[in-house]
C-alpha cells in the first residue's frame, strides 16, 4: 500500500515538475 501511494505521489510530482519545466522553459536556461 505504501509503495503504491509513494508511486502515485512520485508520478504526480513528476507531472507537475514537467509542466512547470515546460512553462518556465524559455525563462530558465537550465
Amino acid at each position: 500500500m505504501t509503495m503504491n501511494v509513494y508511486l502515485a505521489l512520485a508520478m504526480t510530482v513528476s507531472a507537475a515538475r514537467e509542466r512547470e519545466k515546460k512553462k518556465n522553459r524559455s525563462r530558465q536556461t537550465k
